[in-house]
């Protein structure tokens, strides 16, 4: 490149020869008149934050690439946990192991326990009857292959006989509500005949009971009532009066018999809607009571009634003390016995059908436990003074 031919010589002098420019405005006028324009010269104001906003982002980028990545990571895990309910279930377990452990308790099937309110037992028992007076009310069940013995408790009369009581309160049952058929009051008149001992069943000429499954489902009534409720020994059977009722497949009846009904062997049957099962009576009796209990290990289907001592309660006949009128039952080495509902309704049952074969107690031997609901299996047992009990109230 040529060297430039101006010197400062030479550049001094021109500038000498430039006119002269004066400016009468005042040293601050030209200040502020310079600061306007630069001030019109700076950046628009919206650029500034937004500028400043885009490095704070970048710069937070730069500086914790570690706290991003561990925000993805935990959300991501989260989102897993949400759609595998079995990782949120540990986690949980984890963190609340003593908070989750008593639902676990809740969840699974309670054993009941001798204190337990839900362990009670189904019959009536003497320390239970106070002033009342127990009567027992036979219904039959929804098919009307069962007559059920229901057992309650009614404030006594002292003018009132229990075949007074007995009448009176048949309105106040409810059948339909225990599961059971609509039976009662009966359309016959029952009286007692204190001369002979025995109950008179009094019909009107068209009565409901002549013929069928009805003839005998009512004769067993008569029979159960009678002999469950007092020591009558005979039923006299009546019509307007008259001696003898007409049965369409019995012909002209007189009396019935009562000591044919005794030797009965109990087991369960469970009623739609109720949590108590019922205990009920074979309808045949047996010539002891080994074999009572050996017949009440097994189910008996066409009766809808199951076996009452199964494999909760596996015992055996030992005897009988006659001198205290007590059933001796001795538990098998390997019975799985517990303190539960199945083990109480299979000793019911042991207790009814001890008392249907007269005896007045039973006592368990080998049992694996002492206290089952409220009985004391260290001594002997009265047996019930009524069967399924349910109140009128």
């Amino acid at each position: 490149m040529k060297k430039s031919e101006w010197s400062d010589k030479r550049i001094t002098d021109l500038l000498r020869e430039m006119p002269k420019i004066q400016d009468h405005r005042h040293p601050n006028d030209i200040y502020q008149n310079v600061s306007t324009k630069m001030v019109t010269r700076k950046p628009r104001a919206w650029i500034m934050p937004v500028f400043t906003a885009a490095a704070a982002i970048i710069l937070l980028f730069l500086l914790s690439p570690g706290l991003l990545t561990g925000q993805f990571s935990s959300s991501k895990q989260n989102a897993s946990k949400s759609a595998d309910p079995q990782v949120k279930f540990k986690t949980e377990s984890n963190e609340n192991k003593k908070k989750l452990q008593p639902n676990v308790n809740i969840l699974s099937t309670p054993k009941l326990a001798a204190s337990d309110s839900l362990l009670k037992p189904t019959a009536l028992y003497d320390n239970e009857v106070g002033n009342g007076k127990v009567l027992t009310y036979w219904i039959p069940d929804k098919q009307a292959q069962n007559l059920i013995p229901v057992s309650t408790t009614v404030v006594p009369d002292p003018n009132k006989s229990w075949m007074d009581l007995f009448n009176d309160h048949m309105s106040d049952l409810k059948e339909e509500q225990w599961g059971l058929s609509e039976y009662y009051p009966l359309q016959a008149t029952l009286k007692l005949d204190q001369k002979e001992n025995a109950v008179i069943a009094d019909v009107r000429v068209n009565n409901p009971y002549t013929e069928g499954t009805n003839s005998t489902i009512f004769q067993s009534i008569l029979q159960n009532v009678v002999q469950s409720n007092s020591d009558s020994k005979k039923i006299k059977l009546t019509t307007n009066g008259n001696p003898g009722i007409y049965f369409g497949d019995f012909g002209e009846l007189r009396e019935l018999p009562i000591n044919k009904l005794r030797n009965r062997a109990y087991f369960l049957y469970h009623a739609d809607g109720e949590e108590l099962p019922y205990l009920v009576p074979a309808k045949e009796s047996f010539q002891n009571i080994k074999e009572a209990m050996v017949a009440m290990e097994q189910d008996r289907p066409n009766d809808q009634l199951k076996a009452s001592l199964g494999t909760d309660f596996q015992a055996f006949l030992a005897g009988i003390d006659n001198n205290n009128n007590t059933l001796i039952v001795k538990m098998k080495p390997n019975a799985k016995m517990e303190d539960n509902a199945s083990t109480l309704y299979s000793f019911e049952a042991l207790l009814l059908t001890a008392k249907d074969f007269g005896l007045e107690k039973v006592k368990l031997e080998n049992a694996s436990i002492s206290k089952l609901g409220s009985f004391d299996l260290t001594v002997a047992n009265k047996v019930p003074v009524g069967a399924n009990y349910r109140s009128l109230k």
